[in-house]
């Protein structure tokens, strides 16, 4: 939700803008390292908003739970959750808050990331610019639910069966859906990075994907008409 994502000032030269060729092994290598020594990596993203590109705002949030499965083409599938949590309402003069939601309801979170390949060091030749996944962010708050698209570069070994998913997303960059208003944007364009600890469930993975499409839905449904939309000029002849 908006509201519990952690943010803070950042100022541009503190933007990640990729890693050489060369620099990307090196630090997948590190990665690999990293992953699977004694300590759990957490699942957790950060968000660089360029909203107001003078002043990029980073936002960060743990996610309480991750799983992964691979679909019929082999493409990896990784859902994390925030689970619905209800929050009351709030005065709009005394929560100005980015992201912040006056109305009392329900919100949660997801990422969903769609792995088309997977990199492997010392064999898989990799560009600085180069992406294999698709990541979209699901914002439910009780006015609706701001979603984010766009693609990147995610990393992780094959694990043995029985065994967590481990990994990081390197780079993504994020635009708002075509139904994310202005008014209700909370990022704008916006980079994307972070690491995940994945429990394989494929029922987990597709009911929360389902459950998304059925919210969206329902607040498209319930979101009125205007005179630029097609449908009800349509409905009015």
């Amino acid at each position: 939700m908006p509201d519990r994502l952690r943010h803070g000032q950042a100022g541009r030269d503190r933007v990640d803008c990729g890693l050489a060729p060369s620099g990307r092994l090196v630090r997948a290598l590190a990665l690999c390292l990293g992953l699977y020594g004694c300590s759990t990596t957490p699942t957790r993203i950060e968000i660089l908003s360029f909203k107001r590109v003078e002043e990029p705002v980073r936002y960060a949030e743990t996610f309480d739970r991750s799983h992964y499965c691979r679909d019929a083409h082999g493409n990896w599938l990784i859902v994390m959750e925030m689970p619905p949590v209800w929050v009351e309402g709030r005065q709009a003069e005394t929560d100005a808050r980015p992201g912040s939601s006056h109305a009392s309801g329900w919100t949660s979170q997801l990422v969903h990331v769609e792995v088309f390949w997977v990199p492997y060091p010392g064999r898989t030749h990799a560009e600085s610019t180069q992406t294999n996944a698709a990541i979209t962010y699901h914002l439910v708050t009780p006015s609706g639910v701001l979603t984010y698209e766009g693609a990147g570069f995610v990393y992780f070994q094959p694990p043995r069966p029985g065994k967590p998913l481990v990994g990081r997303i390197e780079s993504g960059s994020l635009l708002r859906a075509k139904d994310v208003t202005d008014a209700n944007d909370l990022f704008g364009p916006c980079r994307l990075r972070g690491s995940f600890t994945a429990q394989e469930d494929r029922r987990a993975v597709f009911r929360a994907l389902n459950e998304m499409k059925r919210t969206r839905a329902r607040t498209l449904a319930l979101e009125p008409a205007t005179a630029a939309d097609p449908a009800s000029a349509n409905a009015s002849n």
